[in-house]
């Protein structure tokens, strides 16, 4: 019986740490949320600030279609892609319009899309779609 109980603890913890490295970051919210799903991160707040990700496997040719519509009352807000190594893939900010970009990956890997705030107020809707 305590074999049994042992493995199902070890499983526990595993799942627990793989659950954390899915989504994160270190960010303050403050009268709203932040929020990630499958293949989007959404928030609307009085103030944000800080980064929030969501980390994705691609491979290599996988076509990727960003989608980014933001309202901004105050502060200011952009969207990027990393690869593990840190390394930017791309950025989005402009202004309080839709913005969408495709592009090819070129690298088998985990990435974060991420979510950067500066005391944003408002909110935003960040879609992607991998082919």
């Amino acid at each position: 019986m305590l074999k049994y109980q042992r493995k199902y603890f070890i499983l526990v913890i595993l799942s627990l740490v793989f659950l954390v490295g899915c989504e994160g970051g270190s960010y303050k919210v403050i009268m709203g949320e932040v929020d990630a799903r499958e293949n989007s991160i959404i928030g609307e707040y009085n103030k944000f600030s800080g980064n929030y990700y969501k980390r994705i496997k691609l491979n290599r040719n996988d076509e990727i279609f960003v989608k980014f519509e933001k309202e901004t009352k105050e502060g200011s807000l952009r969207v990027n892609l990393t690869n593990s190594d840190g390394e930017e893939f791309f950025s989005m900010n402009g202004l309080d319009k839709v913005n969408e970009k495709r592009f090819i990956i070129k690298k088998d890997g985990y990435y974060k899309m991420r979510v950067i705030a500066d005391d944003h107020k408002g909110s935003f809707d960040l879609q992607w779609d991998i082919r």
